[in-house]
């Protein structure tokens, strides 16, 4: 792999993490920042709250598993 392909790899992985920490520790951060536009005054449901918290923790397992996977493969 060439220092390029790398250079992404390694942001798209900074990416990944930061976007699955945020959702999982903050998740009435996420719902401000998607409908700050959108909603006045409004606040999540717990729904909400728990399916980003289980996507954010899918983030963050994928973003380890991924270099593996393309270690392997």
């Amino acid at each position: 792999m060439d220092a390029s392909t790398i250079f992404m790899f390694v942001l798209v992985e900074i990416l990944l993490i930061a976007g699955g920490a945020c959702a999982l520790f903050a998740p009435n951060t996420m719902w401000h920042i998607e409908h700050f536009l959108d909603v006045r005054g409004g606040e999540p449901t717990d729904f909400y709250i728990v399916m980003t918290r289980i996507g954010g923790g899918m983030a963050l397992v994928g973003t380890v598993i991924l270099p593996f996977l393309t270690w392997v493969l």
